[in-house]
C-alpha cells in the first residue's frame, strides 16, 4: 500500500488554544448473534464476519476511508490503532478493517468486538454525536442480528459494557 492517507482530525482544527484539546468519543460495541468473538473465531470465520458487516457499511459510506489491516504494514496498523483507540494488534489482523468518515465516525470491524462504531467530536456537547451514533445503530440494527440476551442486554467482550454496549470518554 503505497498511499497511506489519514483523514483530518476535526477536533484539532482552528482556535488559538490548540495546546489544550477537548473532545469526546462515544462508542457502541456490537457482536453478531451465533458468531464467535474475534479472539475465538477462525480466520475464515473472521473474513466472513468482515464481509457481512462491510457489505452493510460500504453502501452507506461511499466517501469513507477504508483500511484492511492485511494490506498495511505494522507501522501503519499501529498508527491507526493509536489514533482511533483500537484494541491491541492481534493475530486476527487478516480480517480487521476500519472505516473512517470525514465527519468523525469510525467503524472498527473485528477489533475487540465484531463492530465498534464511534463518533469523535470536538468540545464536550454530547447531543449531536449521540444522535449520530443512535442513527447508525438504527441503520445497522435493520440489517444485522446482534448477540443480545433478555437478561443481560447486548453481549460484548468487555464486562463493563455488557447491557448497553455503550461507552464514552
Amino acid at each position: 500500500m503505497a498511499d497511506f492517507t489519514l483523514p483530518p482530525l476535526g477536533w484539532l482544527q482552528g482556535g488559538i488554544d490548540r495546546d489544550v484539546v477537548v473532545y469526546l468519543k462515544l462508542q457502541y460495541a456490537r457482536n453478531l448473534r451465533e458468531a464467535l468473538f474475534p479472539w475465538k473465531a477462525s480466520p475464515s470465520e473472521l473474513l466472513d464476519i468482515r464481509q457481512r458487516i462491510a457489505s452493510i457499511l460500504a453502501p452507506h459510506l461511499p466517501q469513507a476511508f477504508q483500511y484492511n489491516f492485511e494490506d498495511l504494514d505494522t507501522a501503519m496498523s499501529e498508527a491507526l490503532a493509536e489514533r482511533y483507540f483500537l484494541g491491541p494488534l492481534q493475530s486476527y489482523e487478516i480480517a480487521r478493517s476500519l472505516f473512517v468518515t470525514e465527519g468523525g465516525t469510525v467503524f472498527s470491524v473485528n477489533d475487540t468486538d465484531h463492530v465498534r462504531f464511534s463518533v469523535f467530536s470536538p468540545g464536550s456537547d454530547f447531543s449531536k454525536p449521540l444522535e449520530t451514533l443512535r442513527l447508525w445503530d438504527e441503520k445497522l440494527d435493520a440489517d444485522l442480528d446482534w448477540a443480545c440476551s433478555p437478561d443481560l442486554g447486548f453481549l460484548t467482550t468487555r464486562l463493563d459494557e455488557v447491557g448497553s454496549a455503550f461507552s464514552c470518554g
